[in-house]
């Protein structure tokens, strides 16, 4: 009855704690787990799926002034700077205290500021990026409004808002339980365009790799074979009717109309 309850819980639970503890002690993990997920064999694997999914969606990089929101450790960040675009990066201060330390680069300005408070000159981004940012920490609809009122003020007429968050309304809740259409229509209220949406990180995939690390079978629990699994995964959504129901990360770029 344990399990039933355990696999209940998972998929239709509602997110219950103090969010802003839960990043207070997220910041003093160490490597990816501080801004992914707990399993260390499933973190690399989906970086570089997600690194992949925002140069599809933004194009070109070079010389552009991106704000990375909810920047954590800096991992996106760097990666945004190295291709040649001018980031600054926002989260809570642990976070960016962090960042400057292990993600440095003369390309990257760190900055302690909230997404709720962003104080930052109008209009002045090509491209505001949020990964697993607003979903963890919007609870409600003032805070999510709140949110997509300074994205939309901080970015350039014509600019593109990339948004790859865990957005679910009846499985996999995190705090903001929020289907993709409300999603797109309260973004909508801002002057920002739903121009592209999709899916990536196969939670099905996800769980078995989990399970299997948790479980400690040798044989599958080695790189080769939790590729394979992962890979198989990430296969299964470029069926366009499987992307948005069986990722739990959803992709969504808006444009900011004139």
């Amino acid at each position: 009855m344990f399990i039933f309850k355990k696999i209940f819980d998972y998929f239709f639970g509602s997110p219950n704690y103090n969010i802003d503890q839960h990043w207070e002690n997220q910041s003093k993990k160490r490597g990816l787990k501080s801004v992914m997920f707990w399993c260390e064999g499933y973190n690399p694997m989906a970086d570089r799926v997600e690194k992949k999914e925002i140069v599809k969606c933004l194009g070109v990089i070079k010389r552009k002034k991106i704000l990375d929101v909810g920047c954590g450790i800096g991992r996106l960040s760097k990666f945004l700077a190295y291709k040649g675009a001018f980031v600054t990066g926002i989260d809570i201060a642990p976070m960016v205290k962090r960042a400057k330390k292990e993600n440095r680069h003369k390309n990257i300005d760190y900055k302690p500021i909230s997404i709720f408070e962003i104080d930052l000159p109008p209009s002045s981004f090509d491209f505001v990026l949020s990964v697993a940012t607003i979903s963890p920490i919007a609870n409600t609809d003032k805070k999510l409004l709140k949110i997509f009122g300074n994205i939309s003020k901080t970015l350039k007429s014509g600019g593109l808002f990339l948004c790859i968050e865990p957005f679910h309304k009846h499985v996999l809740r995190r705090p903001c339980s929020k289907s993709v259409e409300e999603i797109i229509k309260l973004a909508g209220k801002f002057n920002l365009k739903l121009v592209y949406k999709g899916g990536i990180l196969n939670f099905i995939s996800r769980i078995a790799i989990e399970n299997i690390k948790k479980m400690n079978i040798p044989i599958l629990s080695r790189k080769f074979f939790l590729k394979k699994i992962f890979y198989a995964g990430e296969s299964v959504l470029k069926i366009p009717f499987l992307q948005i129901l069986l990722s739990d990360y959803k992709v969504i770029t808006f444009k900011k109309l004139k």
